[in-house]
């Protein structure tokens, strides 16, 4: 009954962010200049999304999760987490400019004190609740649904950032995917498999996972995302922090897809484990 309940608040919440988004991506009459703009700004957004939408695909089969669910997880992305993100950051900095009125400082720190909280936490909470309703309990599978739906969140907002730019529309798409390598997608993956290895962690007692990289992938990426969007973003501040996302990203990558941790039982199952340069076999988490 409680799934059912989750899957109708589901396709209510998709219902709702499939009209909110399409409202957002009209753009109205335009001339012909000014299609070819927005033409070849969208190239751009597709030119990365071919290549990321090809390494998830490749890690989804790997991690053996199905066809069915990797469609609930993308339509999750594109049409549930964004809108409420983006509902939520316009409500929490109306809440920063009622109780501090005279704050000049919330002009440039404004973004800064919304989004990387609410978009983190909500794009977390969307895996977590696929998670739920998939069944799926694995922390690889944790971190590849992360993605997936960190990578739908992406590509709306991009597309609503090269539509309703005010600037010319090939100047935005170019610096959205300029920052693509190191976006939203990795930030969710990480931060989902932080999350949901704490869980492991203090719930269930899965001690073999290192408890200190956990705290690290969970929190990091919205530190990270909270420095991106302020004042201190600047270009060596910015490498800076992809720098940092990208080697969160790869240390979780190489847990998993690497030499170790994910491992095919006798029966073709994939599950989450250890394997030991120079041993064989695979030993599960305990």
């Amino acid at each position: 009954m409680k799934r059912k309940v989750i899957i109708f608040g589901l396709l209510v919440l998709m219902s709702i962010g499939l009209e909110y988004e399409m409202e957002n991506l009209y753009f109205g009459e335009v001339t012909l200049l000014e299609l070819g703009e927005y033409l070849s700004g969208l190239g751009l957004v597709v030119i990365y999304c071919i290549p990321l939408g090809l390494l998830m695909r490749r890690l989804w089969r790997q991690v053996g999760l199905s066809f069915e669910a990797g469609i609930i997880t993308i339509m999750v992305g594109c049409f549930v987490s964004g809108w409420l993100a983006g509902e939520a950051n316009t409500y929490i900095e109306s809440l920063w400019y009622l109780a501090l009125p005279n704050a000049e400082w919330l002009i440039d720190w404004n973004d800064a004190l919304a989004a990387p909280f609410v978009e983190e936490i909500l794009k977390c909470a969307c895996a977590l609740l696929v998670m739920y309703l998939i069944g799926e309990r694995r922390l690889s599978a944790a971190f590849v649904i992360g993605m997936v739906i960190g990578f739908g969140f992406q590509l709306i907002e991009d597309l609503n950032y090269v539509l309703q730019a005010e600037t010319i529309t090939f100047e935005m798409a170019a610096y959205r995917a300029a920052g693509a390598l190191s976006s939203h997608w990795m930030m969710t993956g990480v931060t989902t498999a932080g999350v949901w290895g704490l869980w492991l962690w203090y719930r269930e007692k899965v001690e073999s996972l290192s408890l200190g990289w956990l705290w690290v992938s969970a929190l990091m990426p919205m530190g990270l995302h909270f420095i991106w969007n302020s004042p201190l973003g600047y270009l060596w501040v910015t490498s800076l922090v992809s720098a940092a996302i990208i080697y969160l990203w790869g240390r979780l990558y190489l847990t998993w897809f690497g030499r170790t941790g994910l491992c095919v039982g006798e029966d073709g199952a994939v599950f989450d484990g250890i394997k030991r340069k120079g041993e064989d076999g695979c030993q599960p988490y305990n």
